[in-house]
């Protein structure tokens, strides 16, 4: 669980240095002054994480 959860954030974090993903569509759209794409994108990273969160809590509350 927190191998995923790793992963999500840390796919993130490469892309925007240039790797690929949704990082550097990230980076690629604030360069272009695209802001509503930014925003998009950045919403879109923020529901992804907290739904991890979420999905992370109940799975490690069903193990214990």
């Amino acid at each position: 669980i927190y191998r995923w959860d790793s992963n999500i954030r840390g796919s993130i974090i490469i892309g925007i240095v240039g790797a690929g993903g949704i990082g550097l569509t990230l980076i690629n759209s604030y360069r272009r002054y695209e802001y509503d794409v930014t925003l998009a994108i950045l919403l879109i990273i923020i529901a992804i994480v907290l739904v991890g969160e979420v999905a992370s809590a109940y799975i490690r509350g069903k193990v214990q």
